[in-house]
């Protein structure tokens, strides 16, 4: 059991909606609206995530001893899926403000860590994870950035991170580095840096294909001074149990993946209901009833098993660490349905959704990103397979 689960009680109680009732439907509605600005002008979503950060949605997983309310995985999902199904970039901030970095903090950060990074995070500065490096991607484990240990034990960080969510405007970043040239993932620890310290350098923020409101940018570290109380997980083990805390935010990635093929699905029902051409419905024809039905199963498939997986884990104990073979097999099938649903959205709509005015030929952008960031496809495929073939998988 983790440190975590130790000293957790929730203070929301079993309901799987406690916490996906503290966003408002008008701030939903506004939220939505904003999107289309996030997306054409490729700027931070601001003013959106402080009025997030109100609902005390962000920090919830954090223990109520530390100021949180111990929020479930399965809860936190639910808040995911409603946000998402109005912007995926709230989303994202709702996974990243409760699972991932988050959760390494309130797992393993130091009483001090844990309350500075809840109180920022409350105030709606959303923590990061830097783990991605221009030659350290998929081989999460070559990453070069590096720390050096003094006798004194200060330490001093050099090296590069690129596309991290959240980079330059976020406060706080949950850096993996290697530990004074050790190889392997065994010389690998987790560091917190902070925004305003010497010794960090942001580069631009590129334009990304979808998901913009949330910038995806790069740190440069040059002789960045930390002290022991900065260290998250030392190397030797920290490597191996910072990914198993990874998992969360990959299943939580998973869910505005599925949300966003949900809100795509809903978009096309209702144009469906509504165009008429040769003097009907378009939705009376079999073929795009056949067309919204497959886009149904897949989502309310998808949606199913995100919420099995996230069940099974607040059941074991493990919220912050689900199982990897089921977190892999969920984003697997909730990215690669998310392309498909988006995709047959915008066929339904035919030139209406290509053109940019409507939402759908974003959402087809927004949900290309899941194949790819936090683990791709086939990586995750790799890991899978690896399990079938050991008989690793649980009835």
């Amino acid at each position: 059991m983790s440190v975590d689960e130790n000293r957790v009680a929730s203070s929301l109680g079993d309901d799987p909606d406690a916490l996906s009732a503290l966003l408002r439907r008008e701030s939903l509605i506004s939220w939505a609206a904003q999107a289309r600005q996030w997306d054409r002008e490729n700027c931070f979503a601001r003013e959106a995530i402080r009025e997030l950060a109100s609902t005390g949605v962000m920090g919830a997983t954090f223990s109520v001893q530390d100021g949180g309310v111990g929020a479930s995985l399965r809860q936190v999902l639910e808040a995911v899926r409603l946000a998402s199904l109005h912007t995926g970039v709230l989303g994202r901030v709702i996974v990243d403000s409760n699972l991932g970095p988050a959760a390494m903090i309130a797992t393993y950060g130091n009483e001090a860590m844990r309350h500075e990074v809840l109180a920022a995070t409350r105030n709606g500065d959303k923590p990061a994870i830097a783990i991605t490096e221009p030659d350290a991607g998929s081989a999460a484990a070559d990453l070069t950035t590096t720390v050096h240990r003094d006798a004194t034990g200060n330490l001093s960080v050099t090296g590069q991170k690129k596309w991290i969510t959240g980079a330059p405007e976020s406060r706080h970043y949950v850096v993996f580095a290697r530990f004074n040239a050790i190889p392997g993932s065994r010389g690998i620890g987790l560091v917190l840096a902070r925004k305003e310290q010497r010794g960090i350098e942001f580069g631009v923020v590129p334009r990304m294909m979808g998901m913009r409101g949330l910038p995806e940018g790069s740190l440069t570290f040059d002789n960045l001074s930390l002290s022991q109380d900065d260290v998250i997980l030392q190397p030797g083990d920290g490597f191996k149990r910072g990914m198993e805390i990874y998992n969360s935010q990959r299943l939580g990635a998973a869910m505005v993946a599925c949300s966003v093929a949900e809100s795509a699905l809903n978009m096309a029902v209702e144009y469906a209901r509504t165009r008429r051409q040769f003097g009907r419905p378009i939705g009376d024809n079999q073929g795009l009833r056949w067309m919204l039905a497959d886009m149904a199963i897949d989502v309310e498939t998808a949606l199913a098993y995100l919420r099995r997986v996230a069940d099974n884990a607040d059941r074991s104990g493990n919220r912050f660490s689900p199982d990897p073979v089921e977190v892999a097999m969920a984003k697997i099938k909730c990215a690669e349905m998310a392309i498909r649903v988006t995709n047959g959205a915008l066929q339904v709509f035919g030139a209406r959704g290509y053109d940019t005015e409507l939402p759908v030929e974003r959402l087809c952008r927004d949900a290309r990103m899941f194949t790819i960031a936090g683990g791709t496809a086939e990586m995750l495929r790799n890991l899978v397979g690896k399990a079938v073939l050991s008989h690793a998988r649980h009835d």
